[in-house]
């Protein structure tokens, strides 16, 4: 629309193609404005979440006794835990548990990302872009076994 408008330069097709040159700014502001607050939600969520993991660890950890000296008995102490059991727990369970929160918004992002992009492509280019997109998850598909 902008760039057909400029091929003949009239008073009129000049301003049409200033409108949507700023609107086009004001969305790419929107979007960054609204990015960043995604992000510092997201962040704030995972690290309340982590805080709160690592007190209720640590509160866990303080009641139970400590058997890191004792020779292992047949039994399996059920209150007891050694200190490489409590840091297993907090260094990988509690960042795995809050990380959630910060893949969560691409759950709902993504897909509608891509089929916005999809339908704009398609428009743009037709059924190349297609048979563009069809290629893309053919390879997808070839490489996931290589990727697990």
């Amino acid at each position: 629309m902008i760039l057909s408008s400029l091929d003949n330069p009239t008073s009129d097709l000049v301003s049409t193609a200033k409108y949507w040159a700023l609107l086009t700014f004001v969305a790419n502001l929107s979007f960054a404005q609204v990015d960043l607050f995604k992000n510092w939600h997201t962040r704030r969520f995972y690290e309340r979440t982590r805080g709160q993991l690592f007190c209720a660890l640590h509160y866990k950890a303080l009641r139970r006794r400590d058997i890191s000296g004792k020779i292992a008995s047949g039994e399996d102490e059920e209150g007891s835990a050694d200190l490489g059991k409590i840091v297993n727990l907090m260094q990988g369970d509690a960042y795995a548990v809050a990380q959630r929160f910060l893949d969560f918004a691409t759950i709902f992002s993504s897909p509608a990302r891509l089929v916005i992009a999809s339908i704009f492509l398609y428009r743009i280019l037709g059924w190349s872009a297609i048979s563009g997109v069809a290629v893309i998850l053919f390879a997808y598909i070839l490489n996931y076994p290589l990727a697990t």
